[in-house]
């Protein structure tokens, strides 16, 4: 569901119940400067860039990057969502609080996490194909994170995990 208040520059994409908008863009570069809420969730195919550069979302909605390049350029970018999946290509992060804190971040097969120098972003549990990883800092291994991965991730900045796996007796 889209909307637009009259008289007003933003635009809102919602849903009450779970809904995924699916982009398949092969541009070079597109913008998303719409605010999201609701159970809204997003599906980024395609092989170009999407830029999410939106008003403050409120959306618990998953996101879903799949193919080519999400680009979170401002803070609270993708709401509450707690279920951010980087299956394939790479969720690009500008800003260190474009994901909820209390989110799960799951990369698997191909899908690389490339944090800004400099920025730490926080989410509450990270999986890596699938397994819980443990908690404290991850990124490259030139940003001197407590966990070093080169094939997960790029850039100069860090993911700041809150939560270990839980323990099974």
């Amino acid at each position: 569901f889209y909307t637009q208040a009259t008289n007003s520059p933003i635009r809102s994409l919602t849903s009450a119940t779970p809904a995924l908008l699916t982009i398949n863009q092969s541009v070079a570069s597109s913008l998303l400067d719409t605010k999201m809420t609701g159970a809204f969730g997003l599906v980024k195919g395609g092989t170009g860039t999407l830029i999410v550069s939106n008003v403050t979302s409120t959306t618990t909605g998953n996101m879903i990057v799949s193919n080519g390049t999400l680009v979170v350029a401002i803070a609270n970018s993708l709401g509450f969502s707690t279920n951010v999946v980087v299956g394939g290509g790479t969720l690009e992060l500008r800003t260190s609080d474009g994901i909820a804190n209390s989110a799960s971040l799951s990369i698997a097969g191909s899908g690389i996490v490339k944090i800004g120098a400099g920025l730490t972003e926080t989410v509450a549990r990270l999986f890596i194909n699938g397994t819980q990883q443990q908690k404290g800092t991850y990124g490259i291994t030139a940003s001197a994170p407590d966990h070093p991965d080169d094939t997960h991730f790029s850039g100069g900045g860090l993911i700041n995990v809150l939560q270990n796996p839980p323990i099974v007796p």
